[in-house]
């Protein structure tokens, strides 16, 4: 049977030819980043592969690791642009 081989070649032309981008992908996987005012900290957004996106999710990641802070609503939700306070103990999403 030759279909399995016909298959995939297909499928990939297919996604290629319906303009299926980077975000459908979860590419880039971590879009925007922004450190703290005193450096210790770095927020980021995380994209997530979606059918359609967006699908996006704050992090922070600091000297304990990486920690979640809000899972954004797909399709709904976005995230452009970090901001910190002042002083560094909060951060926001634009």
């Amino acid at each position: 049977m030759s279909l399995p081989r016909i298959a995939l070649p297909m499928l990939v032309t297919s996604l290629l030819l319906t303009a299926c981008g980077r975000e459908v992908l979860g590419l880039p996987r971590a879009s925007i980043s922004v450190a703290s005012p005193d450096q210790s900290a770095v927020a980021f957004v995380r994209n997530h592969p979606t059918i359609d996106p967006p699908a996006q999710s704050l992090w922070l990641r600091d000297e304990h690791g990486e920690t979640q802070l809000r899972q954004l609503a797909p399709d709904f939700d976005w995230c452009n642009t970090i901001v910190w306070s002042g002083d560094g103990t909060t951060v926001a999403r634009g």
